[in-house]
């Protein structure tokens, strides 16, 4: 019976170390992708959201000129915002404006013919905005809210 209980305590042990440290199915890919196509220009800009970990605590959103599924990062052609909650965005003509909590530096070698504007906006109007709908009637879009 002894034995019975030690083995039974290591299976258990190795599925709950199995289940925290293996990366799931599509860890490699990013979840969403969303494709900008500038009516004038006809450039590609797309907004990329990754999210991972146990709660889903972590969270990536890249705005690149590459369609890749696959997750990569690369911070000398991509904007990078880490953690960042929430996203909102607003795309127009030749111009994506983004509204969220903190700007991030323009890589060296980002190059798109659209247009990136960052707004900053305090947590309390980005929730504001959340809440009642209102960022609908100003034609923006969630990302992560």
């Amino acid at each position: 019976m002894r034995i019975f209980v030690i083995v039974t305590g290591l299976l258990l042990c190795i599925g709950i170390a199995v289940f925290v440290f293996l990366p799931g199915k599509n860890a490699d890919k990013f979840t969403d992708i969303i494709d900008l196509q500038s009516p004038v220009s006809k450039s590609h800009l797309y907004i990329k959201k990754k999210i991972w970990g146990m709660t889903g605590e972590d969270l990536l959103i890249l705005i690149s000129n590459s369609r890749a599924k696959t997750y990569s990062m690369d911070l000398q052609t991509e904007m990078a915002y880490y953690r960042v909650k929430p996203f909102l965005y607003k795309f127009e003509a030749d111009t994506l404006s983004v509204y969220t909590l903190k700007t991030v530096p323009v890589p060296p070698g980002f190059y798109s013919d659209i247009k990136v504007v960052q707004h900053v906006m305090d947590s309390v109007a980005l929730h504001a905005l959340l809440e009642h709908g209102g960022y609908k009637k100003l034609g923006m879009q969630v990302v992560s809210e």
